[in-house]
């Protein structure tokens, strides 16, 4: 006696696998990408870095973009997209200025912060709820960022780069989140 299992037809690029596949992939592909950038802030200034590094994640993403865009109804480009991209390019050259100046490590836990920032921000941007709890949890999360930070001892600057970076971050998640909101009422019907 044999136990037969069903069988879909279906490809394992697709569902679940696909999305813990490229997920991983990207997690391999981004820090790669901060430490190339890092030796390149050497002779190249954080906007010269961050200009050839956007074209380089787009070579990776355009096919992508290409087979997920026939799904998508409307227009590809708009003032929502502009301010997301020049929200991004913040991010990358603030972040690629810090690495400039500091160890990757110590730019990254400070701009982990972002998640923190994003936790306030969601309240009166987002009109979403954040309790007490949550709040408490940022708190003890940005005395946290404090203890890398070190604000007194030997306070540079330059720590202020991550931060920017993870607040113009925050912001491209809140402005990402309205326009999905947005685009989901003028779709759906």
């Amino acid at each position: 006696m044999t136990l037969a299992l069903p069988y879909k037809s279906r490809s394992m690029w697709t569902g679940s696998f696909a999305g813990m596949a490229y997920m991983s992939a990207a997690m391999v592909l981004l820090p790669l990408g901060d430490t190339l950038s890092k030796p390149l802030t050497e002779t190249l200034t954080p906007i010269e870095v961050a200009t050839v590094r956007v074209p380089a994640q787009a070579a990776f993403l355009l096919p992508a973009a290409m087979v997920l865009r026939k799904r998508l109804r409307g227009a590809m480009f708009s003032p929502v997209v502009a301010l997301s991209g020049l929200l991004v390019m913040i991010t990358l050259i603030c972040l690629i200025g810090a690495f400039a100046v500091m160890p990757i490590a110590t730019a990254i836990a400070i701009f982990f912060v972002e998640p923190l920032i994003l936790t306030v921000l969601a309240g009166p941007l987002l009109g979403e709820a954040v309790g007490p709890r949550r709040l408490a949890a940022v708190g003890i999360g940005l005395v946290g960022a404090l203890i890398v930070i070190r604000p007194g001892a030997e306070f540079e600057i330059s720590a202020f780069l991550p931060l920017l970076a993870a607040g113009s971050c925050a912001l491209n998640m809140i402005v990402l989140r309205r326009a999905a909101r947005i685009r989901i009422q003028t779709t759906s019907h």
